[in-house]
């Protein structure tokens, strides 16, 4: 038995009684790219509504004289399928309409005036989906197979749309998400109307924010906002999660991708290079300060993924949802163009995927503090494995990564926590180092990892009694008497006491 509702005349009846429900003067058509907005007000522009050019929207005269034509043609609606993002706040000001203004959008500006249809109004039903596919492919589905489809597609027109139109021309699809995605029509329209223009989000441009999914989070670039109480709330679409830029929608041109070296201990640096090119690369200049820091967190952050949350937390601490919602894509936008050469490059250094950003694992980036701990990691393993040498090789090679503080002249408290635990684990290293080179008795090596230590703190006295023995061992006493009026002359200054009862009595017998 066929659930088949007649298709279009059912989605536009549903979505007119909603319409007759609000006041306007202005009603906002809210939704995703696809999701069925021209198509009601083109099905109503046959009946009952006047359209209208989006050069009257600009001014007030144009809007008034549509108005007056509509009136006289009994028209109940004017509506626009594509209104301009810049709509002269006059407009709405001055706006004394006795029918409403229909607008569709793909994204909601911000401090909008008038009623909402929302999201999760476009979404088809089982019976919608049913009288699309009968139309498209004269083919009838039965009760299940029009929900599986309807939860295949997240209720979205144009997908759906596109798989009906691929089954009518002899390609069999399977109601499956990944199976949709698939189809070469989906992947273009989710690259190019539904993520692409996301990506880069212009200034003046409405920006769009992550809506909860009641069932699967998709990615925030293509979401909406609503509160959460909000009846047209819908679920995130499940395509868009599967559809994430990737190498599948976004293929490379060639082999060689550009490398980036980024050093984020002491004066933070990061330059771009072209292997193609065979120089020794350019140094990024940064366009903001907080693009920057949203980079070197993301750098910084395990596989070079941070979601949302973690950036805001970070990047935003303290600051209001505005606030946020105004600067988080600018911010990010202006990474996007530092690190990919500027406006128009192909490049996609920063993907959304999986419900987080990320760094383009396809890139080459040599970062560091990647490096510096990996070494801290194969150090740990070497260190439970008893090879002292090995262990002695890693914590050298960290060492020589360390060229100074975390991130050296920035302040900001997520990067000031994240300094002093590194410098921890700095001098963690070097204490470690000096045991076991001397054990192996690599005083040169050993001496060096201390002295390093007392750059950091001269007052230990621990490590200058290590490095007492070490002058000890090359048969120095006059180093060892040195080093220790040092010492006493250092503690007597700057604390005002002696040395230690049992650095005084290693030292005598070092000098016996």
């Amino acid at each position: 038995m066929s659930v088949a509702a007649p298709w279009p005349s059912s989605f536009v009846a549903r979505l007119r009684r909603r319409l007759e429900g609000l006041d306007g003067p202005v009603i906002w058509l809210w939704g995703w790219p696809g999701a069925g907005k021209r198509l009601l007000l083109r099905e109503l522009a046959a009946t009952d509504l006047l359209e209208v050019a989006p050069a009257d929207l600009l001014e007030s005269r144009g809007l008034a004289a549509a108005a007056a034509e509509a009136r006289r043609s009994g028209h109940r609606w004017l509506g626009c399928r594509k209104p301009p993002h810049a709509i002269a706040p006059e407009i709405f000001d001055q706006l004394r309409l006795d029918l409403p203004l229909l607008l569709a959008v793909d994204e909601l500006p911000e401090g909008v005036e008038g009623d909402v249809l929302g999201p999760g109004a476009w979404l088809l039903t089982a019976g919608e989906v049913a009288g699309l596919w009968l139309a498209v492919t004269g083919n009838s589905l039965e009760p299940a197979d029009a929900e599986a489809w309807r939860e295949a597609t997240s209720g979205w027109y144009r997908p759906l749309r596109l798989a009906a139109e691929a089954e009518a021309e002899g390609v069999h699809v399977t109601a499956e998400p990944l199976a949709v995605t698939s189809l070469p029509a989906v992947a273009g329209f989710l690259r190019d109307l539904a993520l692409e223009p996301r990506l880069e989000p212009s200034a003046d441009a409405v920006r769009p924010a992550l809506a909860h999914s009641r069932r699967k989070p998709g990615p925030e670039l293509a979401g909406f906002e609503l509160p959460a109480t909000d009846p047209d709330l819908p679920p995130a679409p499940l395509l868009l999660t599967l559809a994430e830029p990737s190498p599948a929608l976004y293929p490379r041109r060639g082999e060689q991708v550009p490398v980036f070296s980024v050093q984020l201990f002491g004066p933070p640096r990061v330059v771009r290079s072209e292997p193609a090119e065979g120089s020794g690369g350019e140094e990024i200049s940064w366009s903001l300060q907080r693009s920057f820091g949203l980079f070197a967190f993301l750098a910084s952050a395990p596989e070079r993924r941070a979601s949302k949350e973690e950036l805001v937390e970070a990047l935003f601490p303290n600051q209001d949802e505005a606030r946020i919602r105004a600067n988080f894509h600018p911010t990010l936008s202006h990474l996007r163009r530092d690190l990919g050469g500027g406006q128009g490059s192909e490049l996609r250094p920063v993907l959304f995927r999986g419900g987080s950003y990320q760094l383009d694992p396809g890139l080459e980036w040599h970062v560091d503090l990647e490096r510096f701990e990996g070494h801290l990691a194969a150090a740990a393993e070497r260190r439970r494995a008893g090879d002292a040498r090995a262990l002695v090789e890693h914590l050298k090679a960290a060492w020589g990564l360390y060229r100074g503080p975390y991130l050296q002249g920035l302040y900001d408290p997520w990067v000031v926590q994240r300094r002093e635990g590194l410098h921890r684990g700095y001098l963690g290293l070097l204490r470690e180092l000096g045991t076991l080179s001397f054990e192996l008795g690599d005083l040169a090596t050993s001496l060096d990892a201390y002295r390093a230590v007392l750059v950091e703190d001269p007052l230990e006295e621990t490590v200058q009694t290590a490095i007492l023995r070490i002058y000890a061992a090359q048969g120095r006493r006059d180093l060892v008497r040195r080093q220790y009026d040092r010492l006493c002359r250092l503690l007597l200054e700057e604390l005002g006491v002696e040395p230690l009862p049992e650095t005084t009595a290693e030292y005598h017998r070092l000098m016996a």
